[in-house]
């Protein structure tokens, strides 16, 4: 009981999720028809979101040369994971966050 406790406060520390602003769009929308999925293997993931991040569930990315909303997910990740990256291609930045 002890461990598990532990291994769950720990999973809590080193997560780099952070909550969602809902409160004001930083920039604007980009379209749906412009999202594209990326589900991939954990370390795909981590290697590709990594600079945004220390240690990144997922993550998404835009303005890499085209207009999509690129949003990189492990290949079995959670409805929450998948809305907060979407909230990303929404506009929304991360709670605090001043810049994009």
């Amino acid at each position: 009981m002890c461990k598990q406790l532990f291994l769950a406060l720990l999973s809590l520390v080193v997560s780099s999720c952070t909550v969602i602003d809902y409160s004001h769009i930083a920039r604007p929308p980009i379209p749906k028809d412009l999202w594209e999925y990326h589900y991939v293997e954990q370390g795909r993931v981590y290697q590709v979101c990594s600079q945004y991040g220390m240690f990144p569930e997922a993550c998404m990315e835009w303005g890499k040369g085209d207009e999509k909303c690129h949003i990189w997910l492990p290949l079995e990740a959670p409805k929450w994971m998948i809305d907060h990256e979407e909230a990303h291609c929404m506009g929304y930045n991360h709670l605090g966050e001043q810049h994009e």
